[in-house]
Order: C-alpha cells, then sequence, then structure tokens
C-alpha cells in the first residue's frame, strides 16, 4: 500500500516474518518522514535503517496499529486541496514530486481529462497561460 499524506510518503508492506507476529513494515525514502510518521503515530517504534535500499528506513507496527493510524490520518484531514496542503507543511519541492504522481495517475483515468494533454511521457494543459503585457 502507498500512502501519500501532507506529511509523507510510505510503503507499507507484510514482510515473511510480519506474518507470523501480526505486524507490518512500514516504509520511507527518507529519514524526515520517518521520524514525522513516528512522532504523530508510533512513538514507541524504533526506526531502523537498510542501506542502499529503495526504502531505507522503516518501522515495524502491529497490523491494527497501522490500521488505526490510517484511520487517524483520514480523521485528521483538514483542507480543501491535498496538493497546497503539502505544499504548506514540506514546501514547493515535495509538491513537485507529488505533482508528478498526480500527472502519472491520469494515464488511468477513464476518459481523458479535458483541456490536458499527454506529451514527452508527461501530462501538460493544452493551453499555456499568457503572461500579463506591462502597464495592462
Amino acid at each position: 500500500m502507498w500512502v501519500f499524506t501532507p506529511d509523507g510518503f510510505f510503503s507499507v508492506v507484510q514482510k515473511p516474518q510480519d506474518r507470523k507476529k501480526g505486524t507490518l513494515t512500514v516504509r520511507t525514502r527518507n529519514r524526515a518522514d520517518m521520524d514525522t510518521l513516528v512522532s504523530d503515530y508510533f512513538p514507541d517504534a524504533e526506526p531502523y535503517q537498510v542501506k542502499y535500499s529503495d526504502y531505507e528506513w522503516r518501522i515495524r507496527v502491529p497490523k491494527a496499529e497501522w490500521g488505526k493510524a490510517v484511520s487517524l490520518m483520514a480523521m485528521n484531514i483538514d483542507y480543501s486541496n491535498f496538493k497546497d496542503a503539502v505544499t504548506r507543511r514540506q514546501g514547493w519541492d515535495r509538491h513537485d514530486v507529488y505533482l508528478k504522481v498526480w500527472q502519472a495517475l491520469l494515464r488511468i483515468s477513464d476518459r481523458p481529462r479535458k483541456g490536458w494533454r499527454y506529451r514527452d511521457n508527461e501530462f501538460e494543459p493544452e493551453f499555456k497561460q499568457q503572461p500579463l503585457s506591462a502597464g495592462k
């Protein structure tokens, strides 16, 4: 499961060793996302590092606890625009990364979005906003 929130991106899987213990492995690509997750939802968890992995930071949590955390994440939604909330909490660099994901997911839409075209492996608006002329 991939989970994108204004506070971080998390990949959650059940590794073979998790099955026996009823846990899940929650993985992040950077320490900041993991620190936020642990601080907000799993204060007793101990992050560990798997160097040279695509998801370098990890914790193991009981499956039921992950379910409670995701429920709390949903209950804490207080924004009307997700990408704007990401920008406010994490800045434009993270916004731009999430925007690329949003653009990629347009490819699975049932129908093309009006006003967008797919070009050079990316979606872009069919129109370009014209700059305002000086003095007008």
